[in-house]
C-alpha cells in the first residue's frame, strides 16, 4: 500500500475514532456525511466539496470517483479491499485499533491494517 493511502487512512481511523459514533442520517443509516460535522471512515478522506453530494444511498462508483479525486490517484484492487475493511469497521461501530485489526481477513489487507494502526500512534 503507498505511504500517501496509508496517512490518509491512518488520518481517517483517528477522525473516525475521536467522533466516537457512526455517521448516519436521520434514519439510523450510515452514511458518508451526515451533514453535522460527522463523516464515516471513507468519508474523512473525501474532500468537503465532494462529500457534499453523497448523503444517503448514493452509488458506490460516485463514491470511488470522490476518492479518487480527493486523495489525487485511483487505489488499486488491492488498496481498495483495505478500504472496505475499514469501512466495514466504521459500519460495526465499534471504534478502537484492536477491532479494526479483527477486520482483517485476507494476508494482504491484514499486513496494510498493521501498518495503519502503526501509523496511527
Amino acid at each position: 500500500m503507498r505511504q500517501e493511502l496509508i496517512q490518509a487512512c491512518a488520518e481517517a481511523v483517528k477522525k473516525t475514532i475521536a467522533q466516537g459514533q457512526r455517521c448516519v442520517n436521520k434514519a439510523g443509516s450510515c452514511v458518508y456525511d451526515n451533514g453535522q460535522g460527522q463523516c464515516c471512515a471513507i468519508g474523512h478522506m473525501i474532500a468537503p466539496h465532494l462529500r457534499a453530494g453523497l448523503y444517503g444511498s448514493v452509488y458506490v462508483a460516485l463514491v470511488f470517483r470522490a476518492l479518487t479525486e480527493s486523495l489525487g490517484f485511483e487505489p488499486t484492487l488491492e488498496e481498495r479491499e483495505t478500504l472496505r475493511a475499514i469501512q466495514y469497521w466504521h459500519d460495526r461501530g465499534d471504534f478502537s485499533l484492536e477491532t479494526l485489526a479483527e477486520t482483517a481477513i485476507c494476508p494482504f489487507v491484514k499486513d496494510d491494517i498493521e501498518t495503519i494502526i502503526e501509523a496511527c500512534k
